[in-house]
């Protein structure tokens, strides 16, 4: 047994102990996706479109999931759970480390991939970091290069501060939403895997076979055949015994182990 069947069975056991634990946790995550959605509502109707894309990733990956019936669906929910609280500190409370990590990266990139940046300037139609003049670069006009800030007909009259942090907070609100709503399915998953399941009894053996019940008409059939087939009869009661009788010590054993 490998180590991540014996951490996905110790996962599995837990929770199967504490049913009402789970419902609870459940419950609280359900409040918290309705208070998320309806703070994240209040946004731009353009930044919406790709949750719909997350949905589906996300309902996809529970079909995968409930058709392969892995073992390791606990696991995942650990491991969805930790990048859930990185991306929604990230994205929500903490705003001012985007910006923070964005003017490192673009300072880092300035330095030494400026192709990167003349790409995402010309992509936003934007110029600098924090104003025109921060980390820009000249634009080509006609026969020369000009700084953006000197030639306002180029079109590159913003800074690319605002439109870079909201679209990166944006990528991690949408990321933040798709890890909260994965997790919830995959503990919606975990506790109905944890539920007891009836086991149908199995019925009484039939007390003859079918080649049995074919001879037993023909002798009914025909009486004076009956005692040519008696010794098939007898036959067949015994391998009939020895089957039963096969069948219930295996039975037996099985209850026991």
């Amino acid at each position: 047994m490998s180590w991540m069947s014996f951490f996905g069975t110790g996962i599995q056991k837990f929770l199967a102990t504490r049913p009402r634990l789970v419902t609870l946790w459940m419950v609280l995550y359900a409040l918290f996706n309705v208070v998320f959605v309806t703070i994240q509502i209040q946004r731009p109707i353009t930044i919406l479109f790709p949750w719909t894309g997350y949905t589906l990733l996300g309902l996809a990956a529970i079909v995968i999931l409930v058709g392969y019936r892995t073992r390791y669906a606990t696991l995942a929910l650990i491991v969805t759970q930790q990048l859930a609280l990185a991306s929604l500190c990230l994205a929500l409370f903490h705003r001012a480390w985007v910006e923070q990590l964005l003017a490192y990266t673009w300072q880092t990139v300035y330095r030494d991939q400026p192709e990167l940046l003349q790409s995402v300037e010309y992509g936003y139609r934007c110029c600098g970091f924090r104003s025109l003049k921060d980390m820009s670069f000249p634009k080509p006009v006609k026969d020369k290069v000009v700084g953006c800030h000197s030639d306002p007909q180029m079109g590159f009259q913003r800074p690319c501060h605002d439109l870079v942090v909201d679209a990166f907070h944006s990528f991690c609100l949408g990321l933040a939403w798709f890890t909260i709503m994965f997790m919830l399915y995959i503990m919606s998953l975990a506790y109905l895997r944890t539920l007891p399941v009836e086991e149908t009894p199995e019925g009484p053996l039939e007390p003859t076979s079918v080649a049995t019940n074919h001879v037993v008409s023909i002798a009914d059939a025909d009486p004076d055949s009956g005692e040519q087939h008696r010794p098939l009869l007898l036959h067949l009661e015994d391998d009939y015994q020895s089957t039963t009788t096969t069948d219930a010590h295996r039975l037996l054993s099985n209850n026991r182990s």
